[in-house]
Parts: C-alpha cells; structure tokens; sequence
C-alpha cells in the first residue's frame, strides 16, 4: 500500500515538471523565438528529472508486482 502512495505521489510531480518544460516551450513557439539559454537549461533540468522519476516508477512498478 504504501507503494502505491509513493508511485501516485512519483507520477503527480513527473506530471508536473514535464507540464512546467511544456509550457516553457510552448511559450517561447507561441512569441515565435527560441529559448533563451535560461529556458533551455530549466527545460533540460525538468526533462532530467522527469527520466529520474521514470525510472523510479518503472523500478516501484516491478517490485510492487512481487
């Protein structure tokens, strides 16, 4: 049970931060101009840690299986 709590919580913040680098990125499309390197580096920052997140899903879902 406790599991399941963790891997609810690990896919709410994965949601979050890939919507936060979305909307980073849409933004910048939407003026029409490409990310300034502060927008690159949080973006690439969020996208790093949503693959963390991932991998920790991935790694709960199989254990919890057992």
């Amino acid at each position: 049970m406790e599991d399941m709590v963790e891997l609810e919580q690990k896919d709410r913040e994965r949601t979050a931060l890939f919507e936060e680098a979305t909307r980073i990125v849409k933004g910048a499309d939407a003026q029409s101009r490409v990310l300034s390197a502060q927008e690159d580096a949080r973006v690439l920052e969020l996208m790093a840690s949503v693959r963390r997140l991932e991998e920790e899903i991935g790694h709960l879902k199989r254990h919890s299986r057992k």
